[in-house]
């Protein structure tokens, strides 16, 4: 009896360990996204293959799998366990971002195109191998850049419309800068070409961008959004006189084109190693503010026209690419030091209301647009559970023919979160500060077409706290509920942004 007691004592506590631990990852189900927590990515081989496995319940069980590489756009397919678990090979060193897409089935007929990514509610996860790769054989300029502020990257990019790709290590002289300092971008250039063929008479070219993130307008010491390419997609800060949100705008600052020399252009067999150096002050007048470097190439041969690398037949030809796409380069700058920016947090943006979608804070400067009609302005939704879970609009292009990697890389876990609501009746709901864990990106819907239209904003990035009281408020009084709601995030180069502010729902039936 003496040794059968410890025994039961043994079993009872791991009973109550599991339990706890079940408790904390619930089975997860159809239409939840990947847990990010429970998925890891190896490091790279030697020609840069990851492996990325999902541990039991990091997805629903038997789901099938999207997973793409945002800077290359290969998409590879795998099927989950019964118990969630998976795993699955794929090009991607450095700290490339993969968007991981579950679903019940993937038809063949969504697979492999060169559009967003099919599946149910995703994540995007980023690699947590070193800021460069190897790169045998590498013949490039010598390097300027030995300064202890230099920021360092890997970055990558599809070309021959998807045949090949391109990847690089890059060097900027600081992330931090102030207008009018000098401004150096390095790239040691990887492309793979589709055969060992001489290249003759080739001539390559470099636009280099500045995307403004929040700028500070009119002496005021906050950087607030700025409208730019693949971030005004559902958004903008540019207004009607009406108070109409103004799309498809661009708030770049551009350089002057650069043409790479030829003697940093080496071909060797069928790899062509290019060696680009920007080096330009920046302007003085440049607003203090948040900016990523944005890539634009271009290859030329003979006397044919320059064409950007994403569709040069030099490259290849493959099966397709974005219809827009963009090569933001994996480094934030911050001009002027600035420390006070914020970045719009819209709410309830994947649930429609009477063909209005999402809402802003009242104090907001910026208005949303949807592409089926202006917004009300009165967002009315009937009794049910919503998420508290803010969306950033501008993270991601949110269109159906072009991806792209996030336009900040954000920090998870990290960042905080706190809502107060006041219910009709006067209640007040004042929920925990809670973490933000990951991101989530999409809806349920296999294609969110069918939710939203081909033109409306799809797949956008929300921040998830993985917290039922935030992921499934229940509204369940008719009248306005007033929202009160803060939050913060912070991306890989330290920079910290602030969002949120008070909300208004009303919460009714429609009337047939």
């Amino acid at each position: 009896m003496r040794r059968i007691l410890p025994l039961f004592l043994i079993l009872i506590w791991s009973l109550l360990s599991l339990g706890n631990l079940y408790a904390q990852a619930p089975v997860p189900v159809q239409g939840d996204p990947p847990n990010a927590a429970l998925i890891t990515i190896s490091a790279p081989d030697e020609r840069g293959i990851v492996t990325i496995s999902g541990a039991s319940n990091a997805v629903f069980p038997l789901a099938q799998l999207a997973i793409r590489n945002l800077f290359t756009e290969q998409t590879v397919y795998v099927n989950a366990s019964i118990t969630g678990a998976f795993s699955t090979t794929i090009y991607g060193p450095g700290r490339t971002p993969f968007w991981i897409s579950p679903a019940n089935s993937i038809p063949d007929n969504l697979r492999n195109r060169p559009v967003a990514l099919p599946g149910g509610a995703g994540v995007i996860i980023y690699g947590n191998a070193s800021n460069t790769v190897n790169i045998p054989n590498g013949q490039f300029p010598t390097s300027q850049l030995t300064e202890s502020s230099v920021s360092r990257f890997y970055t990558a990019g599809g070309i021959g419309n998807g045949a090949s790709f391109w990847y690089a290590n890059g060097r900027v002289n600081a992330s931090r800068l102030n207008a009018g300092d000098d401004f150096i971008i390095e790239m040691d250039m990887v492309f793979n070409l589709p055969s060992n063929t001489p290249l003759e008479n080739l001539r390559m070219f470099a636009d280099i961008a500045l995307q403004p993130v929040a700028v500070q307008t009119d002496n005021n010491p906050i950087a607030t959004y700025i409208a730019a390419t693949h971030t005004n997609n559902g958004l903008s800060n540019v207004l009607t006189p009406s108070g109409l949100a103004i799309d498809n705008l661009r708030g770049d600052y551009q350089f002057e084109r650069i043409e790479i020399p030829p003697t940093a252009i080496i071909q060797d067999g069928n790899v062509l190693y290019v060696g680009l150096r920007f080096h330009t002050p920046l302007p003085t007048d440049l607003p203090h503010g948040i900016y990523v470097p944005t890539l634009t190439g271009y290859i030329q041969q003979g006397d044919r026209p320059p064409i950007r690398w994403e569709t040069s037949d030099i490259f290849g030809s493959g099966a397709g690419i974005s219809q827009k796409p963009i090569n933001r380069l994996p480094v934030v700058m911050n001009i002027g030091n600035v420390s006070d920016i914020q970045l719009p947090f819209a709410l309830f943006y994947d649930h429609p209301s009477d063909g209005s979608r999402g809402i802003l804070p009242t104090e907001a400067h910026v208005a949303l647009s949807n592409r089926v009609r202006y917004d009300s302005p009165t967002y009315i939704l009937p009794p049910a559970n919503y998420p508290l879970e803010p969306y950033l609009l501008n993270q991601l292009p949110n269109s159906y023919t072009t991806s792209a990697p996030p336009l900040l890389p954000l920090l998870f876990p990290g960042g905080r979160l706190k809502a107060t609501i006041t219910a009709p009746n006067g209640s007040v709901s004042d929920l925990p500060d809670v973490a933000i864990v990951q991101n989530r990106v999409s809806t349920p819907e296999i294609d969110e077409r069918t939710l939203f239209g081909g033109q409306s904003p799809i797949d956008v990035y929300r921040l998830g706290t993985n917290n039922p009281e935030y992921a499934n408020f229940n509204f369940n009084q008719y009248g306005e509920y007033l929202i009160s709601l803060t939050g913060n995030v912070e991306d890989l180069n330290g920079n910290r942004y602030n969002g949120g502010g008070t909300y208004r729902l009303l919460i009714a039936e429609q009337i047939d």
